[in-house]
């Protein structure tokens, strides 16, 4: 299950659980909810969000909360963490397929843009 916050993802679970425990007694017999917790909430810090923004300047685009699985989650329980994308969707050069395609490919042109993202974003925080 993936959720946007780890309160809605506690409910998640808690509600399944008693979903099962009551379906499973009025059938009189006993219901078992195993998870596989995988991933947690891919939550970005507000301040190092503000601090993107500002390193990016006209070329920061906001775009609708995804649901992510990634195993990013796991670092940002200990740390302030920040992940986002940088997009390598080109229609002109025809790199229109998703990152997991077959397909897929990219202008390496980006990965410059990349560095210089990260730079600007080192800069902006005072680490560089």
């Amino acid at each position: 299950m993936r959720a946007f916050s780890d309160e809605v993802y506690e409910k998640m679970v808690q509600r399944v659980e008693e979903a099962v425990k009551f379906i499973a007694a009025g059938y009189g017999c006993e219901g078992i909810v195993t998870f596989n917790h995988m991933y947690r909430v891919v939550n970005n810090d507000e301040a190092l969000v503000r601090a993107l923004e500002e390193a990016c300047g006209e070329s920061y685009l906001t775009t609708q909360p995804y649901m992510l699985a990634e195993d990013f989650s796991f670092f940002q329980q200990v740390v302030p963490g920040l992940f986002f994308f940088l997009g390598a969707k080109n229609t002109e050069k025809g790199f229109i397929h998703p990152l997991h395609s077959a397909e897929f490919d990219f202008d390496e042109k980006i990965l410059c843009f990349g560095v210089e993202t990260y730079m600007n974003l080192l800069v902006t925080l005072g680490m560089f």
